[in-house]
């Protein structure tokens, strides 16, 4: 009887032979695995129950042994009684690799395995790939039945899958620190020398899934970074290296998108129709080489689900300049002598407060201690309810700096001669405070400011300082240019000085009752 491996690259050769990608068939977002035990199977088990379950028909994602299935004790489901179908054959599969490292002498599951590789900084990635040595045992063999050969099972309930969102495939690129471009053209690739992923725009896409489709595939190629899992890159297009690395980022990116809820279309196999014939005879040559390519994309998979998750962000001198926005406010962080200088701006980038977290060479703070410390009354940030990100130093720094020169342009000198009064604050009684400079406030009562609104045309009767900063604000932001907001700022006081004359005698009135404090 041939060999579970050799019957599936026999397939996979045709299939490649008549351009198919057999990989992409029969997926399901849910993996095969066993609900007694807990296992997903990964790497070659899962292409291979893949394929036969397309080959079968079966939908069923359940997966079991023979003595699970029998339940001679009565442990496994003792509610409901099972039985094999006549004629149901068992599937032949290897269990997972493990990985032993010699230094701590202590053995890593596959998932352990890349969950602590990517925890790891660069210096140290390679120390501990180095030494761990993989234990694989091809002759520890297990056959195992599909749910639909089985009489008096409960029908499968679904399993909601975490499905891939912008923000999720952020959080990798942002994990994998990886740069990442879109260009105005039609090709997506990975540069190594760069390691620069570069897409076309995303609205170019026919579709959202295409779109992380393309991402992921780009991405599985820069795991192959010396930063990340180390692959040979070296091999240039029409080569047997540059096929091979295709092979297995196409195998990952595909196992990929079943974890991810994705799914395929035709346009997927004709951006690969140029690599699918050189598959094949690769395969041909050497059929260890699906194998390999196979166990360097369940890799591939396993780093970068575990890129997918939220990293608590660590902050230390040696990292570059960085900025974060934290709910409204936007936080500068650069490295110093003695640890990290930082600057808080509010959502309006200007200054709130300032200072230093003294650190250490080699010691790191989290983004949340980081944010505690910074904490203050007047900042008013909920500790129970806040978001950080990442943010644009540069950016901040630059919008910062064109705020104080707006700042700088709109002062504004107010006094009683002009009768330049403005409305500059409104309390929680319901009193209005009326401000003309700094050494002459009145207050008013709703009323009283309803009778002074008569007198004084409404657009004066505002909270300019709010009014300012919103009109600054869109500068900033781009929306409206400098001279629309100049107009627009020297309104109130035109209005002003053109009724002057025939109101100043009502207006003075008003004032004459207005409570001065």
């Amino acid at each position: 009887m041939a060999l579970k491996k050799d019957i599936l690259i026999d397939k996979y050769i045709e299939a490649l032979e008549s351009g198919e990608i057999p990989w992409e068939k029969g997926w399901n977002t849910t993996r095969p695995h066993n609900p007694i035990t807990g296992t997903e199977y990964n790497g070659f088990n899962r292409l291979w129950l893949t394929f036969i379950s397309h080959e079968k028909g079966y939908k069923d994602t359940r997966w079991f042994t023979f003595n699970e299935i029998a339940d001679f004790k009565n442990k496994y489901h003792p509610d409901e009684k099972w039985k094999l179908k006549k004629g149901s054959e068992g599937v032949e599969i290897s269990k997972k690799p493990s990985y032993y490292n010699e230094v701590e002498d202590k053995y890593y599951n596959s998932r352990q395995y890349y969950k602590k590789l990517a925890s790891l900084d660069d210096g140290e990635k390679e120390q501990f790939k180095n030494e761990c040595k993989m234990i694989w045992n091809n002759k520890d063999i297990l056959y195992i039945y599909n749910a639909e050969e089985i009489d008096g099972i409960a029908p499968e309930q679904g399993i909601e899958v975490d499905p891939m969102t912008m923000d999720k495939m952020n959080t990798i690129i942002e994990n994998m620190g990886v740069e990442y471009e879109e260009q105005v053209q039609d090709k997506s690739y990975y540069v190594q020398s760069f390691d620069k992923v570069v897409t076309p725009p995303k609205e170019r896409f026919k579709d959202e899934s295409l779109y992380f489709a393309t991402l992921l595939h780009e991405l599985s190629h820069a795991t192959g970074h010396a930063s990340r899992l180390n692959r040979d890159l070296s091999g240039e297009f029409g080569s047997e290296k540059y096929a091979i690395e295709e092979l297995r980022a196409d195998i990952g990116s595909a196992f990929l998108m079943a974890d991810f809820g994705l799914e395929f279309d035709e346009s997927h196999v004709n951006n690969h129709l140029a690599y699918i014939q050189n598959w094949a005879k690769v395969l041909k040559n050497d059929r260890t080489i699906l194998q390999e390519a196979i166990k360097d994309a369940e890799m591939i998979n396993d780093y970068v689900v575990e890129m997918s998750k939220q990293r608590e962000m660590m902050l230390s001198k040696e990292m570059e300049n960085t900025a974060l926005d934290i709910n409204n406010m936007h936080v500068t962080i650069n490295p110093g002598f003695e640890g990290l200088n930082y600057t808080v701006f509010d959502s309006n980038y200007h200054i709130m407060d300032g200072g230093l977290i003294e650190l250490n060479d080699g010691q790191s703070i989290s983004a949340k201690s980081f944010i505690e410390f910074i904490n203050t009354k007047a900042m008013n940030i909920d500790l129970n309810d806040y978001k950080a990100a990442r943010s644009d130093y540069e950016d901040i720094f630059e919008k910062a700096n064109r705020m104080c020169t707006l700042d700088d342009r709109y002062k504004r000198t107010f006094n009683v001669d002009q009768m330049g009064y403005f409305v500059s604050e409104i309390l929680e009684n319901g009193e209005i405070v009326l401000d003309a400079h700094e050494d002459h406030r009145m207050f008013f009562s709703k009323e009283e400011a309803s009778q002074l609104s008569k007198n004084i045309p409404m657009s004066h009767i505002t909270d300019n300082r709010e009014f300012v900063e919103i009109l600054k604000s869109n500068i900033i932001k781009g929306l409206q240019s400098e001279s629309e907001v100049n107009e627009i700022y020297k309104k109130p006081d035109s209005a002003i000085f053109k009724n002057i004359s025939s109101a100043k005698q009502q207006i003075d009135n008003t004032l004459n009752y207005g409570r001065g404090r």
